[in-house]
Order: structure tokens, then sequence, then C-alpha cells
């Protein structure tokens, strides 16, 4: 198994939705790209995702010579975030469109048949839809020339992958059906007519209309916060008007202004003068925020920025949905846990009479056994005496059926079980404390991890843990069909092979500091990559990293700088003055038959940290 790449999580902005405007845009870049490109590979990666590999025609390659040769197109119909995007053929699409299938499925082998080898020869997007068209004559098995339409549809839930027999029109596969109970404006299924979806009602096309039609639904929407603008002139999202409104209620511009921004950016086109890329998707106001650029926009930036956003936006859910996951398992292990633990303190704890007042009792009985006769039975059920230690009347109840000395035995053993309940209840009190303990731990390393190798490592300490089955494990692991990281390390001894493992140089300049975030990079930190001289530090009583300071002698100022991270990387770091423990390394050990990253300690010194985001900003990565 190959590794998973260490792909971020942090998108540059929430997923927004292609609007039939920017899809245009791609779609006309993408004609002068990949026409005359050769479809190579088909692979359907998940119920929802298909991947095109194409290699470029040699005229295209030569006119965009930073783009690779061979180029992937995505097509993920997901409803969080259904979108197409032309990324280079090497990228990993692992980190954020994993492959689900262990064999390849009808449907794609379906579209290998028919497209497989075939060339592209026009790529179109329907005006004022989120609708990609792509034409590919090809030759079927007798050498006869055939030509098919892969059509894309990115209409959220509804969205929808067909293959069309450009000759009839006629749908030949598609990604799911729609039938008639589902949809009364058209059916989609193999067999039937493609037609594209009906136009909205009373609406026009965003394209086809005049900067006075857009000041005016501006100028509408300002004044009647109901009126959606998106609705009377179709074409532009949501978030696309909302960037146009706030060039007036944030930049002072005049509604004609904004009009004006927004029908350049519905007509801009790879010849005409555009804002400068990042301005698309990173300005934070509005997208239209910058000055607009003289000369002209490679339509490589249309195409690269945006695979780069579809890449940050996909790996950020596919990271949130996995998150999700292990942390949903995580709060049914503490629902059952805490059902557990008040079912054990309630059966203990039943009993609200302690331990030593039924050996009193016993003691009691015992003294009237030896005055009346220990074999001579009680004639009440009840017996009434005077209390030697409160010196007041005590009354006990008896039974008749037994001797005065039986009567005192059965409160001595109620005693020894009663005492015995609770030496067992320690115990058990003990274990179901480090339980939780591991169950935190667990789900402060999940929320802290950023890439899908440090959940794949995360997933696999759920397994070895046996709080996920293996066959529900859907992460592939970080190193070559290892469970753990701790072999692999052990032979290359490089901190960077390892998932969840932090690396940072000292504010001298010189020492390095590791901070392991979740299990397996910690043990692979305490029993391969420090010696019993280095200084190791972590949050006391909380959930948290392991920091190792790789000195045998840390100044005062390189102690801080490990402190600090230790009050970072925990579960307390938010709570103000944090007690941080720390210690040699020597004096750490590993709890047999315990979690990964679970150790016992001794030598410890205890100081009060708050962390202090100067000292850590100034904490280089090497």
């Amino acid at each position: 198994m190959s590794s998973l790449p260490q792909t971020t999580a942090t998108a540059p902005l929430p997923p927004r939705p292609l609007d039939a405007v920017v899809l245009a845009q791609l779609a006309q870049e993408w004609q002068h790209i990949l026409t005359g490109a050769v479809l190579q590979k088909i692979h359907h990666r998940s119920h929802r995702a298909w991947a095109f590999t194409f290699r470029l025609y040699k005229t295209a390659a030569e006119h965009y010579p930073t783009l690779a040769r061979q180029q992937t197109l995505l097509v993920s119909l997901h409803k969080g975030y259904p979108c197409i995007a032309l990324l280079p053929a090497t990228t990993n699409l692992d980190a954020f469109s994993p492959s689900v299938f262990a064999k390849p499925t009808n449907h794609v082998l379906l579209f290998r048949k028919h497209l497989a080898g075939g060339r592209i020869t026009h790529v179109a997007a329907h005006p004022g839809e989120r609708i990609v068209t792509l034409t590919i004559d090809n030759r079927n098995e007798l050498g006869h020339p055939t030509q098919w339409q892969l059509v894309v549809e990115l209409t959220g839930k509804h969205s929808n992958l067909m293959l069309v027999d450009a000759t009839n029109t006629t749908i030949t596969s598609c990604a799911h059906n729609v039938t008639e109970t589902m949809s009364q404006h058209r059916q989609i299924a193999a067999g039937l007519p493609y037609t594209p979806p009906p136009t909205p009602p009373n609406a026009l096309w965003l394209g086809q209309a005049t900067l006075e039609d857009i000041a005016y639904q501006l100028t509408q929407w300002r004044t009647q916060p109901s009126h959606k603008p998106w609705h009377t002139l179709y074409g532009a999202g949501k978030h696309t008007w909302q960037d146009a409104l706030a060039l007036i209620t944030h930049h002072g511009a005049s509604p004609n202004q904004a009009a004006q921004h927004l029908y350049h950016w519905c007509h801009a086109t790879a010849a005409a003068t555009l804002p400068p890329p990042q301005c698309q998707w990173a300005a934070p106001a509005s997208i239209f925020s910058l000055q607009p650029a003289t000369g002209t926009l490679s339509g490589e930036h249309w195409t690269t920025t945006h695979g780069t956003f579809t890449v940050a936006v996909l790996t950020h859910q596919q990271v949130t949905q996995h998150q999700q996951r292990l942390l949903t398992v995580v709060q049914r292990q503490q629902d059952r846990l805490t059902e557990r633990t008040q079912q054990q303190q309630g059966h203990t704890l039943a009993s609200t009479t302690p331990p030593d007042t039924y050996q009193h009792w016993g003691d009691v009985l015992m003294t009237h056994a030896s005055q009346h006769g220990p074999t001579t039975h009680p004639t009440n059920d009840t017996l009434t005496v005077d209390d030697w230690h409160t010196g007041q009347p005590l009354t006990l109840p008896v039974d008749t059926a037994k001797s005065w000395h039986d009567n005192a035995q059965h409160y001595y053993q109620q005693a020894r079980r009663h005492k015995d309940r609770l030496a067992r209840w320690d115990t058990v009190k003990a274990e179901l404390n480090q339980r939780q303990a591991l169950l935190n731990q667990l789900s402060w390393a999940t929320q802290q991890a950023t890439t899908l190798a440090e959940l794949a490592s995360i997933e696999a300490d759920f397994v070895g843990l046996s709080l996920l089955a293996d066959n529900k494990a859907t992460l592939q692991p970080n190193t070559s069909g290892k469970r753990n990281n701790k072999s692999s390390a052990k032979k290359t001894g490089d901190a960077a092979s390892i998932a969840g493992l932090l690396t940072f140089i000292a504010s001298d300049g010189d020492t390095i500091i590791h901070v392991g975030r979740q299990g397996e990079a910690n043990s692979a930190l305490l029993s391969q990559l420090s010696k019993p001289t280095d200084w190791w530090c972590h949050a006391k009583d909380y959930p948290g990293a392991h920091v190792v300071i790789h000195h045998p002698d840390p100044p005062d100022e390189i102690l801080l700088d490990g402190l600090h991270l230790a009050c970072q990387y925990s579960g307390g770091a938010t709570s103000g003055k944090l007690p941080i423990i720390y210690t040699q390394r020597r004096y750490v050990r590993k709890i047999p038959n315990s979690w990964p990253g679970h150790v016992t300690y001794t030598h410890e010194t205890e100081a009060a940290i708050t962390a202090d985001e100067q000292r850590l900003a100034k904490l280089q990565h090497p």
C-alpha cells in the first residue's frame, strides 16, 4: 500500500457551489486545453466520484507549458460540494477522494467500453446551467466511428453523470436514475432521450442581462432583504450576489459600480480584463474587492487556481467526515461507559449501611449471646439493647429461626461482603477512569488531526483497541501494510514519515522539539526518536500531546518552549494557567498492555503555564 499524502484540511473559503458563470469560464479554457486529448484511464472512485485521465494533444501541451502532459478530470457528485476540476495526473486523489471499489464496477466498464482511447473534440457549458458536456470521438469494436457525450450536471443533490450517444441523444448510462415520482419535469434512465433541465420560469440568464437589470436587482435586494436576485437573474450563485452586495454595504460602491463588477465577472473570458486570480477565491470580503488588473488572464490561472481550491475543499470535507465518524464512535463508547459506571456504582452503593456498622451490630449480638447462651434463639424479631458506643438504645432486627450466634455471624458476613464490594468498586472505578482517559485522549487526538494520514493512524488505534471493527476501517494506514509507524520510524529514523508528529526548532535556533499528537506518534517518539537524556513534557490531568525536547540539559528558555508547546497542544489550552509536568525521558515508561502513548512517570516537576502566542509564533518548522 502506498502512503497517504500529508495534505492539510484547511480550505481557503467555505465550500461554494460552482455556479454557471464560473463553470462557463472553466469550460471555455478546457475547450483549448482538452481539445484533441486522448482519454487513457477511467476510474470509478466511489459511488459519486469518477476520475478521467487524459493525455493532452501536443499543441495544447506546447501552448500551456506549465500544465502536465497528463491531466485528470475529477468529477464529484457529492451533495456537499458537487464539482468538476482538472488536475495533474500525478495528484494523489486518495487524499480527498478515496477509492472504495476493489473491482471495476459495471458502470465504469461501460464507460471504458465506449470512451477508452477516444479523443475529445469539444468542451462546452450549457448557458446559465451548471452543466458541462465533453464530446468524445471514438471507434467501436468493428472500427466504425462513434461519437459520445459525457454530460456532467452539478445541480446539488440532483447532480448526475451521463453517457449520451451523440448520434441520437439517447442516454446509455447514468450515475443514478430519476423516475417520474422523483421529478415531474424530466426522467433520467438508460434508453431515454437526454434533455437539459428546464430553465427557471420568469427568469433571465445573467449572461443576457444588462447593467441596468443587475443594478436594479441589487437595489431591490438591499431595500428588501427577502428579495432573491439569483432567482430572477439565474446563473450566478447566492455567494456571488452576496459579494456584489458587499461592495455596496461594506466598500461604499454604488449599485451601478457593483453591477459593473458583476457584469464583467459574468462576461469575463480568457482574453478579457479580469481581477487577479487570487481575488476569485481568497479575498476575505468579496471576490470583486480587489481592483481589476490590466492585460489578459491566462487560462492556466483559472484551471490551476480552481483545481487548488477544489482539492482544498474536498480534503477538508474528507477530513471532517472521517473526524465526525470517529468522534461518533468515541461518543457512543462514552455513553456506554457512563451507563456502566452508574450501574456499577448503584450496585455497590445499594446498601447505605457502612461495613463498620454491620461489624458493630455483630459485636453487640455476640456480647448478648455470651450472656444468654450462643445456641439459644431469640423470641422476638427485634432486640433492643444499650449501645456502648453512643449510650443510646439500639434496636436490631434478628431472625428467630437462628441462634444468637448465627444472627451475629449474619451481620459479620454482611460487613465482609460490603467491604469486598467496596474494594472491587475501587478497582472497577480505576479501570473506568482509565477507560475514560483513553476516550478523552482519542477524542482530543481526532479533533487535532488535520490530514487523512493522521486520521488513518488514529483509526488504527481504534481498531487495535477494539473500538472499531477491522472491516469498518475505511482509511488506508500510513505505512506499507503495517498498522503503526513504529517499525518504519525505527528503520529510517525519519520523524517526517510519522503521521501526527510535529517538529519545531527552539528559540536558540538549533534544538529540536517534537510534538506527538496521537498514540502511535507518541509511541514512536518515546521509543525510537528520543534518548534517555532528552526531556519530556505533558499537560497534567488533561488529554494532550507528548512533547520531547532533544537536549540533555536545556536552558530555561528552551525548556519554556517545550512547556508552552505542551500547553498549546492539550485539551486545556484555553483553560488559563495549566499544570505542565516535565521530567527526563528516562523516567517515562509505557504502561504494559495499555493503549499507545499511555505512560507512567517519576521524578517529575510541575509548572503552571499559560500558552504564550508570541513565543509559539517564534518557534520554527524545519
